[in-house]
């Protein structure tokens, strides 16, 4: 692949990952208030009530609680997919002529999916004690103690 190839490719991944990043930061509000929905004890709240809640408690930025690990995990995984997404795609393009079939198109994002899958099961769990924790020592401590088969 020619420099510029190259060029391309790492562009690509880098809008890519910023994009989700982005997107993130503007639904992470509801995915905290969803957690907090589904690890109450008793269902005794609704998405309002929740909404008020925190608010209330806690203050409007409490809704952004964990949003580091959010933006982390969407840089990795997402910047991953469209990186591993793209070197396919170039490979594909240089050996078939004309556009990609779609069936090849699906099995080249299946193998991106993957790959960004399992460079971050560490961000999703640091992602989830955030928003419910909201403080990083002890989520960090979590991770590691609960999660040792992904370290060798």
């Amino acid at each position: 692949m020619s420099a510029k190839g190259k060029k391309q490719i790492a562009q690509r991944w880098y809008l890519g990952g910023i994009a989700s990043a982005g997107a993130a930061c503007g639904t992470h509000p509801l995915d905290l208030l969803k957690v907090h929905l589904q690890t109450q004890q008793v269902v005794k709240r609704g998405f309002v009530h929740m909404i008020s809640d925190v608010v209330k408690h806690d203050g409007v930025l409490a809704l952004y609680n964990g949003l580091t690990a959010s933006v982390l995990r969407q840089l990795t995984y997402s910047g991953a997919r469209y990186g591993v997404y793209e070197v396919l795609k170039g490979h594909a393009l240089t050996n078939t002529d004309g556009p990609i079939p779609l069936y090849l198109k699906i099995f080249m994002s299946t193998i991106a999916d993957l790959y960004g899958y399992d460079i971050c099961p560490e961000c999703r769990l640091t992602f989830d004690y955030l928003l419910k924790e909201g403080e990083i020592i002890v989520t960090l401590l979590m991770v590691y103690g609960e999660c040792p088969e992904k370290r060798e």
